[in-house]
């Protein structure tokens, strides 16, 4: 899916979200401690050692200092990284109810999502999200994750949600399309579509295990997601740089997975201009 002369408008508009006084966007998990069913281990020790790795690589050329919106996006660009090492991973959505918002603190901006996702590994019967987003390079469990985004100290605690209403989607597989109103997204996943869990229904998830289980990522939606976080990156600093070393490494990426055949949709004179804001490549 390439997106031209006007990527730039269309793509705010398809991916951004209203605005309330403090900052609330589009782009959460629970306290999570029953693990007693979960296997032992998904990913080895040494793989979820080097996922971490990985993810705060991508600080480098993705904007996360701009955590407004766009998780949608980092969290694909995480997965894909994952996968081109080897690494399978899940991804889990946490969704506030109607009225309530997740919260962070950037600096002294206060950030309300209505929802976020992140890549989610099982390491030693337990459940991490990985999310540079949270400014955090350790480990993150789950119930860490949702405490960083549960925030009563930060004030409104109306508009805050509490650990049971929030809902979650374990999205097993990477042939989807992750948009705003996530709630009523298309997902290929052994849940089904649309589902919906709570917190006491995430041990039940058959997570990820294997690359195979984990299937192909998809050209048209990785060429949207570079396209979203090249216009992101005019919020950051060293815009051009960063833009430049986003195409660049989204283009060796593209390689490198053409070569496993991880992605779907590239043909021998296919070209990539993430998403009409850069000069095309050939693949």
């Amino acid at each position: 899916m390439l997106l031209c002369s006007s990527a730039r408008r269309s793509l705010l508009t398809i991916f951004s979200v209203s605005v309330t006084s403090i900052s609330t966007y589009s782009c959460g998990a629970t306290n999570f401690n029953n693990t007693n069913s979960l296997p032992k281990a998904i990913v080895s020790h040494a793989q979820f050692s080097k996922a971490l790795k990985i993810a705060a690589d991508t600080t480098q050329y993705l904007p996360y200092a701009y955590a407004d919106d766009g998780c949608y996006a980092r969290s694909l660009y995480m997965a894909m990284e994952m996968a081109d090492a080897g690494i399978p991973s899940s991804q889990v959505i946490a969704m506030a109810p109607p009225g309530k918002y997740l919260r962070f603190e950037e600096g002294d901006n206060i950030v309300q999502w209505s929802w976020h996702v992140a890549p989610l590994l099982v390491d030693g019967g337990k459940l991490f999200v990985v999310d540079p987003a949270m400014e955090s390079q350790e480990p993150t469990t789950l119930d860490t994750w949702v405490s960083n985004l549960i925030r009563p100290e930060l004030g409104n605690t109306s508009s805050l949600p509490t650990m049971d209403e929030i809902k979650f989607k374990a999205i097993l597989g990477m042939e989807y399309t992750v948009v705003p109103g996530a709630m009523n997204g298309k997902y290929h996943d052994k849940m089904g579509i649309g589902k919906w869990m709570t917190h006491d229904q995430l041990p039940s998830v058959p997570w990820i295990r294997s690359l195979p289980e984990l299937g192909h990522f998809d050209l048209s939606v990785l060429e949207s997601a570079c396209a979203t976080m090249h216009v992101y990156s005019e919020n950051v600093p060293d815009t051009a740089a960063r833009q430049q070393k986003l195409t660049d490494r989204t283009v060796q990426l593209l390689k490198s997975m053409k070569s496993k055949g991880l992605v779907n949709g590239i043909q021998p004179d296919t070209l990539f201009d993430c998403g009409g804001m850069a000069p095309a490549q050939t693949l």
